[in-house]
């Protein structure tokens, strides 16, 4: 994994710290997008790279996306043999063989993916709901790259329980908006 891996929560703190004092509060929703590839320190005693770090405010680690969700097995099998055989890891070498099957840098898919965990985020703010267990909804936390394609690309969408959810926030939103026109 390349670059310097940051702690989710710490960043947090820092970017809770920047916010304008009146914007301090959870009827405020914040969402950052940054490149830098945040990590949690887990139950296993290990960090592990996260595409998003739900809290307040949240954060969408575009660097994350194509770090953190493991990619398939055979490609660490690729690179573990070329790195023996050739003493470096020629990635684009390695890459090629499993183009389409992961989101990498630069990759037009990736704008789409991160739509689907600033969704994640915005629900967490409102539920403090951090996943989903349905495989097909964006709200999944997938640990592999197909996992997450599958999720956020093929699926697109909420499963059923997510869309009575999002319909019931829309639902309170225009009702809040109608009563402050009033």
């Amino acid at each position: 994994m390349p670059g310097v891996l940051y702690d989710g929560y710490r960043y947090l703190r820092v970017m809770r710290d920047l916010l304008p004092r009146a914007e301090r509060s959870l009827r405020v929703l914040h969402i950052a997008f940054e490149h830098r590839i945040l990590g949690t320190f887990d139950d296993d005693g290990r960090y592990h790279a996260r595409a998003v770090v739900c809290g307040y405010p949240s954060v969408v680690s575009t660097s994350g996306i194509v770090e953190a969700p493991a990619k398939p097995a055979a490609y660490y099998r690729v690179k573990a043999q070329l790195a023996l055989a050739l003493g470096a890891v020629p990635f684009d070498a390695v890459k090629e063989p499993f183009k389409g099957q992961f989101i990498d840098y630069d990759d037009p898919r990736l704008t789409e993916v991160a739509r689907g965990y600033a969704l994640q985020a915005a629900i967490y703010h409102i539920t403090k709901e951090a996943f989903c267990g349905d495989s097909a909804c964006r709200l999944f936390n997938g640990h592999w790259q197909a996992e997450m394609i599958t999720a956020q690309l093929e699926s697109g969408g909420l499963c059923p329980r997510h869309e009575r959810v999002a319909a019931e926030i829309s639902g309170l939103a225009r009702r809040e908006r109608a009563a402050k026109k009033h």
